[in-house]
This record gives C-alpha cells, structure tokens and sequence, in this order.
C-alpha cells in the first residue's frame, strides 16, 4: 500500500479535486479553504497516520520544494471512499481491500503547489 494518491489522468484529477476541494459546499467531503489552482491533491493514507509517519512525509514534501496550503484530518465513511474510488472499480484488483483501508481510520489531504 502506497502512501499517497495521485489522479492519473487530468479528467480524475478535476473529478478528485472537485470531490474535496470543490462544487458546491453540501456535497464536498470536506470544508476547506483551500485555493484549488494549480494545484494537487495528497492523500496520506490511514496506516501512514496510525504508524505516526504522517510528520516524515510532510517534511519530504516541504523538503523537496513543495508548498502545503491546506491540510486536514478527517475520516471517511465506506461510503465517501466508494464513491471517491468509483471510477476504479473493476479495474483495481484490490479495488475492495483499498475501501475497506481508506475507511478503517483517519488520512490526512493536503492541497500541494509548487
């Protein structure tokens, strides 16, 4: 299991972005202030915060010239992972094990910009 997320084509990216960031306020996962220009969505999956890690991957980001201008820490329901992950579903084999793991404890997103 990875430690972060990245879109893999710039139609997942706005769908992703939109989904946290963006649309209208009753429908994002979270609320934020985040800018959402140029900009990419970080997802520190929970076992990366549960082993107390989030903190080294902050510093490798910040390290290698990256700027965070927004971050929070929440959980996700089954449901909202589901329906962030969607577009993989039968296309991931381990398309079920990564809801079930997105779901079992805190992440942390983070907007990042160079």
């Amino acid at each position: 299991m990875n430690a972060v997320h990245g879109a893999d084509a710039p139609a997942s990216h706005e769908r992703e972005s939109n989904f946290w960031f963006g649309g209208e306020p009753e429908k994002r996962a979270m609320q934020t202030s985040a800018v959402g220009n140029n900009c990419s969505l970080l997802l520190i999956k929970p076992h990366i915060v549960k082993e107390g890690l989030a903190g080294q991957v902050i510093d490798m980001i910040l390290e290698a010239g990256f700027e965070i201008s927004a971050m929070e820490m929440f959980n996700l329901s089954r449901n909202v992972v589901e329906e962030f992950l969607d577009v993989y579903k039968g296309v991931l084999p381990e398309y079920l094990p990564l809801i079930e793991h997105m779901s079992s404890g805190p992440i942390i997103a983070l907007e990042v910009r160079q």
